[in-house]
């Protein structure tokens, strides 16, 4: 990546930020509300945003074809869109207006939180500051949604004028925000389970912690906005920390012990602190996974970016369909428990695949490598 584009990639980074977690936290928590506005009911206004988020995954894997370099122009088209498909629906009453207003939105984010995640790729441990970032958004959102409790129009508004203000910015850029040096796909394939692994700890403990939160705790989603934004602060923290390839395996098993902590919390309180170990160690764990594709890809790559975050949200929406599926049965905290053993079988799966020899960036051939202690 050439110096002159280093600013208009970390601009697009942030873009993804606005219309990824920040916009996400802000739709899950106040999805009542929403509805409300838009009239329709509180679970509808979840499936959409489901939806949305189903559609912006696919939507990234065109990615996978992409050849040559991605412009900030098309950075800056995609937050434009998503920015503006926020405003809509915020702006206009209805339903006319919010379910195609969130659909769109999550189409154009998916693309876009692909190119700013495929930067941190060709720079050694910038993966963290990715992930730092995330965490951040996440908090950020939660706290704007508890700010625009009663007027849940206006947080969409905010997210969306934020939104579009990047796209504006971005679309007036005439660097190469990402340069797509193709290396061989061989460089993902050996940290595949641990990519899983992630998105399946962090599908099967965030949204249904919020759930405990309501039925077993009492905390209405109006009120949930503080555990959440408090549960991914030391994420941010902890994933600047200097990372170790072999501590994938039991960060990832240290994730799965959130889940069953929050499913065996016997208040809000142990709940909180539950999310936050499995946020963090799921955000260490996957800073760490990138930190291994980055050196055998050694420049940054869209189509390693959007393979990692197609395999990650894979595993988020098994975990989170698998412990819906087995809470209606079981219950949740049972759920939890149990997929917490799901994950800890792939951890194991992951160590052993990562102590194996790392594939070579020009060939995607196996090669031996050297350890120095």
């Amino acid at each position: 990546m050439r110096k002159s584009s280093t600013s208009v990639g970390w601009a697009v980074v942030l873009a993804g930020v606005v219309v990824g977690p920040v916009a996400g936290a802000v739709l899950v928590l106040l999805a009542k509300p929403l509805a409300g506005v838009a009239g329709i009911p509180g679970a509808v206004s979840w499936y959409v945003s489901l939806s949305a988020f189903v559609l912006g995954c696919l939507a990234a894997a065109g990615c996978l074809r992409i050849r040559g370099g991605v412009s900030s122009a098309f950075a800056g088209a995609c937050a434009l869109v998503a920015g503006g498909a926020l405003i809509l629906a915020a702006a206009v009453p209805g339903v006319a207006a919010f379910s195609p207003g969130i659909l769109i939105a999550g189409i154009a984010a998916g693309p876009l939180l692909v190119v700013g995640r495929a930067m941190p790729l060709g720079r050694d441990r910038a993966a963290g500051i990715w992930y730092a970032l995330m965490a951040a958004g996440l908090a950020i959102g939660s706290a704007l949604a508890g700010a625009c409790a009663r007027r849940p129009g206006l947080a969409l508004l905010v997210v969306g004028g934020t939104a579009a203000v990047f796209g504006i910015l971005l679309l007036f850029g005439r660097f190469r925000s990402v340069i797509h040096t193709d290396p061989p796909m061989a460089a993902l394939w050996p940290v595949v389970p641990g990519y899983f692994a992630a998105g399946l700890a962090a599908g099967h403990v965030v949204l249904p912690a919020l759930h405990l939160l309501l039925f077993r705790w009492n905390v209405l989603d109006a009120e949930q906005w503080p555990w959440l934004a408090s549960a991914c602060v030391p994420a941010g923290v902890l994933v600047l920390v200097r990372r170790d390839p072999a501590a994938v395996a039991p960060l990832l098993i240290l994730a799965a012990g959130g889940g069953i902590l929050v499913a065996t919390a016997p208040g809000p309180v142990a709940l909180a602190i539950g999310l936050a170990v499995t946020v963090a160690a799921t955000a260490r764990a996957l800073a760490t996974l990138d930190d291994a594709v980055a050196v055998a890809a050694a420049a940054p790559s869209v189509r390693l970016s959007a393979a990692g975050a197609l395999i990650t949200a894979c595993g988020g929406l098994a975990g989170l369909g698998s412990v819906a599926g087995v809470g209606r049965v079981w219950g949740t905290g049972s759920a939890l428990t149990l997929f917490a053993v799901t994950v800890g079988g792939l951890a194991v799966l992951t160590g052993r695949r990562m102590a194996m020899p790392a594939p070579d960036a020009t060939t995607g051939r196996l090669a031996i490598t050297e350890r120095t202690r």
